[in-house]
């Protein structure tokens, strides 16, 4: 639990999530390569002090979902059942007189239609090859340099080049590419959180990729502590950072499409002198 709140504490300071962070990294926001290096030393800097015995070293523990003998099978049916259904519900509630490839086409696609779509690949992906989360990725090559683990399957280096290359392919497809490469002070932050992340995905193990791809629905009695940890976590420096510096995080969502943004501290003095000449420039039209 406290690898979690530690990684959510460094995603709402690096501002993405291990699934946003390569998503913005795709759209040409090179930030993202210093979250990364940051990750990196996040998990050296963990294996470092459970090398000196100031950390206890995780303990493999089984899954819960194994030992759950013949209500495993009735489990998966429901959920296969209930998958399905949901399926069919997202067809029939589509948007209508659009044609198939618009609809494989359209950005952004619903939050229910990406899920299912993330949820059939991840489950196609654990059949053939078991847990392939990225973050385990990393984890797994930092720790190789300190000669505590074997250097990853190459197999797992062409998921994670798969993983990239298909969120280049809807970064073009969406044509949101924005090449931001001049590094900045603010660019620290995102070091800083990487740091965090790496660190609360060394303890926990894993970060929210691995929680929600592969330990909650396993049902590891680790995951949904450590990702209820992961959402305070988050809550604490996302609360932290508009008291104390006044910045604001908002998400609008409206017909299962959310869009998030990021409001400076100097921005709504903006946002009110924008209104208030926009009124006064009203108001001199209608005037005699």
């Amino acid at each position: 639990m406290l690898g979690g709140f530690v990684f959510g504490a460094g995603a709402a300071m690096n501002g993405a999530c291990a699934f946003s962070t390569l998503a913005r990294l795709a759209d040409g926001q090179l930030r993202m390569l210093g979250t990364l290096c940051g990750f990196i030393v996040g998990v050296v800097s963990c294996a470092a002090l459970a090398g000196r015995g100031w950390l206890l070293p995780t303990l493999p523990a089984p899954a819960g979902v194994g030992l759950l003998g013949a209500w495993a099978g009735i489990l998966g049916l429901g959920l296969s059942l209930w998958a399905l259904y949901e399926s069919i519900r997202l067809w029939r509630t589509r948007t209508s007189g659009v044609r198939f490839k618009e609809l494989v086409l359209a950005s952004p696609y619903r939050l229910s239609t990406a899920a299912m779509l993330i949820g059939l690949a991840n489950g196609s992906l654990y059949l053939i090859y078991g847990s392939w989360a990225y973050t385990s990725l990393l984890q797994q090559s930092a720790e190789r340099f300190l000669h505590e683990r074997d250097w990853p399957m190459t197999d797992r280096w062409l998921l994670l080049a798969a993983l990239f290359v298909g969120m280049a392919i809807a970064t073009w497809q969406r044509r949101s590419f924005r090449l931001a490469w001049r590094p900045k002070v603010a660019w620290l932050r995102n070091v800083f959180g990487g740091i965090l992340m790496g660190l609360g995905a060394a303890v926990i193990p894993g970060g929210n990729d691995a929680l929600i791809l592969y330990g909650i629905p396993s049902l590891s009695p680790h995951a949904l502590p450590s990702y209820v940890a992961l959402v305070a976590g988050i809550a604490a420096v996302l609360s932290f950072m508009r008291w104390g510096f006044g910045i604001e995080m908002h998400v609008e969502c409206h017909n299962d499409e959310c869009v998030a943004s990021t409001i400076p501290p100097d921005e709504p003095a903006k946002i009110a002198s924008q209104q208030a000449g926009a009124l006064r420039m009203e108001a001199t039209k209608v005037s005699p």
